[in-house]
């Protein structure tokens, strides 16, 4: 799962023609002949259904609005259009100067006329591999430390030839027709449940592998659809399941027109409700992932990336309790994380999080700042935010808040709940105070004192919303075999760090919270750490006493309040076997 791409925001797609027809013709020729308010109520009302939510259908509202004199209001959509959609930069400047021209003294007249063509086409192509490769092609980045890949689109798709690979959940033979006359007869094509399922013409996949795939998949989709409450989708979902990063390139070629980076493991297209991916039936977390940005736009079409992007990266791994699928607290972006934290460069690109949160798709994917190192620190700060979410039980209740987060009024009025105000909402407090509740949980995480498996503390709840409630008591700690260790050994292995909490004052003292790291192995071994801050204006420096850093799952550490930074410390410990070692010097390793 290391490389799994993120192919699958670049072709997710704004606008989702393809799964709810919009009459664009009929709203133009609305538009032309100054039924402003007709061109509006149509599209407000099929905002409403699934996939209803898109830029072209906000866009018809816009400019009905803007053209029927609602200059403000108009402005406001615009507005709306540009913050919570991925466009790209081209269809983004047309959207901008229709906006300037609305802002004018006397926008009705200047709107008046014939409605931009170019535009919806613009947007309507926005479901299109190629718009969403940004033009000709773009790249894309698992790892600061890599350069970005790049990845074209060979040849375009039409919006008719997507529409056309859409089928009903009783048309399962038209669409086995139309994909093995797309991609020929290396491939088979077998309809399971709601999916149609293709695959390289492998002997060892057998139909019992399929169904197992099939299954998997299925399981995910009910989870997505009960939990989240999803309306779910109804045409048949067609997955590729390719036994090689090769046979997933050229299969991209035949659906997408598009050559994918060799790094890609796979990626999703909204346009025709396919999912492809390098996985076999044991390894299916891209596809699980990539399902998710294919349900979310039932009803969340506006989704804000970290939402978008972060839950379908906490299902990429994750294990079943009974019917609840919890992500699992690590996986490999948490190491991308921990890189981050750790390095004097990287680590002023992590986000604050009321930032995070107000991130539209081009500050996500690190397009607006022109730095793509962006994308792998956002998806994994957002990853994490999500697991904090799960491991708070707040997720569910995000989600709803975040579905329901627009109203508009019968006075044309539009408003959004923000992101920060819907999780200040969620824990009933201050983002300040939420941020830092959430690095108190994300830094023994990343330093290997979180679990990968939540499996121990998944127990079953009560009632809410008609479904079935779970409870978490985390479990923070993996359980290790561990090997008894001489004091020496761990003061050997150990080191001291400290992160500055600058929201936590006392007075004008800043919290400077210390703690110890190493692999568990050494600190399973470890029941207390005591430290000695070595600057004579503390109060343990003068005594000559120590302070107690007794709890585990906080690796060991204490808060203290400073004016100041101080480079050194001592540091002593007690084993669990009773062992006690002398005081150590450690120069201090800040985050």
């Amino acid at each position: 799962m290391k490389n799994l791409t993120t192919l699958s925001l670049l072709l997710l797609a704004v606008n989702v023609s393809a799964q709810i027809k919009i009459p664009k013709e009929k709203w133009t020729q609305l538009y032309e002949q100054g039924r402003y308010k007709d061109v509006y109520s149509e599209a407000l009302s099929l905002r409403k259904k699934e996939y209803g939510k898109s830029a072209t259908v906000d866009f018809f509202i816009a400019k009905s609005l803007c053209a029927g004199g609602q200059k403000d209001k108009s402005i406001e959509w615009f507005d709306y259009i540009l913050k919570n959609y991925k466009i790209e930069a081209e269809s983004k400047k047309k959207i901008g100067n229709d906006r300037t021209s609305c802002a004018r003294p006397n926008p009705s007249i200047a709107d008046r006329g014939t409605f931009d063509l170019d535009i919806l086409q613009t947007l309507a192509s926005m479901e299109t591999p190629e718009s969403t490769s940004r033009g000709k092609g773009g790249s894309t980045s698992f790892d600061c430390d890599k350069s970005p890949e790049s990845f074209i689109t060979k040849y375009k798709v039409s919006e008719e030839e997507l529409q056309s690979r859409l089928f009903a959940l009783n048309e399962s033979n038209a669409a086995i027709s139309k994909f093995q006359r797309i991609l020929g007869p290396d491939y088979q094509v077998k309809q399971s449940g709601r999916f149609n399922l293709i695959t390289y013409r492998d002997p060892n996949f057998d139909n019992q592998k399929a169904q197992a795939v099939s299954q998997a998949l299925q399981s995910a989709f009910n989870f997505y659809v009960s939990y989240y409450s999803l309306r779910p989708p109804d045409k048949l979902l067609t997955v590729c399941l390719l036994p090689s990063k090769q046979k997933l390139q050229e299969t991209a070629l035949k659906l997408h027109g598009i050559q994918i980076p060799s790094a890609n493991w796979g990626y999703s297209n909204i346009a025709d409700l396919t999912l492809l991916g390098w996985a076999d039936k044991d390894h299916i977390g891209t596809l699980i992932h990539e399902l998710f940005h294919l349900m979310i736009r039932t009803d969340i079409g506006d989704a804000p990336p970290w939402l978008d992007e972060g839950i379908a990266s906490l299902y990429e791994q994750s294990q079943w309790h009974d019917n609840y699928m919890a992500g699992t607290v690590k996986n490999w972006r948490t190491e991308v994380l921990r890189k981050a934290y750790n390095s004097y460069e990287l680590k002023s690109r992590i986000p604050r999080l009321k930032n995070f949160l107000m991130h539209d798709w081009d500050e996500f994917d690190g397009s607006k700042a022109g730095d793509i190192c962006n994308v792998s620190i956002n998806y994994a700060y957002g990853r994490n935010f999500i697991v904090y979410l799960q491991e708070t039980q707040k997720l569910q209740m995000v989600f709803e808040l975040m579905k329901s987060r627009t109203v508009i009024d019968p006075y044309y009025n539009l408003t959004t709940a923000s992101s920060v105000e819907i999780v200040q909402r969620s824990f009933g407090l201050s983002i300040d105070e939420i941020e830092n509740n959430f690095l108190k949980w994300l830094m023994p995480v990343i330093n290997d004192r979180g679990t990968s498996n939540p499996s121990q503390g998944w127990v079953k709840g009560g009632q809410q919303s008609g479904q079935q409630q779970i409870r978490y008591q985390p479990t923070l700690q993996q359980e290790y075999e561990t090997p008894q260790l001489t004091v020496s050994e761990i003061l050997s292995a150990i080191e001291v760090h400290v992160w500055i909490d600058h929201s936590d004052q006392s007075g004008n003292a800043v919290a400077f919270n210390y703690y110890i790291q190493a692999p568990p192995e050494v600190l399973n071994n470890v029941k207390i750490v005591k430290y000695q801050r070595m600057d004579n204006t503390f109060s343990e420096r003068k005594s000559g006493k120590f302070i107690f850093g007794t709890q585990a799952n906080n690796n060991f550490g204490f808060k203290g309040y400073q004016w100041g930074s101080i480079n050194y410390v001592l540091i002593a410990i007690e084993t669990v076997d009773q062992q006690f070692s002398e005081a150590k010097e450690y120069r201090l390793i800040y985050d």
